[in-house]
């Protein structure tokens, strides 16, 4: 594979990118945006588990963004447990 980063979309599972591109490609992406109309507890694990499946370099973010009607509050839990993740 001849590039240096991979974006990937929620419908693909991180662990199977990171099969295909390899140890030492960056990752980015991968968390669906619906994610984040659930609890903290939900938003925190789905973080958890999608640092963990990557496996390496990465770049968490969402597929395709914050829909308007998300709280402040869910954002807020997805930011500061991605900042806590230590690797």
């Amino acid at each position: 594979m001849s590039v240096d980063a991979l974006s990937v979309d929620w419908r693909i599972s991180m662990s199977s990118a990171r099969r295909v591109a390899g140890p030492q490609k960056v990752l980015a992406g991968n968390l669906d945006p619906m994610v984040l109309y659930g609890s903290v507890a939900n938003i925190r694990r789905a973080v958890d588990e999608c640092v963990l499946q990557a496996n390496g370099k990465h770049v968490l973010n969402l597929g395709h963004g914050v829909e308007k009607d998300i709280s402040e509050e869910a954002v807020e839990t997805l930011v500061t447990r991605a900042r806590e993740i230590k690797l």
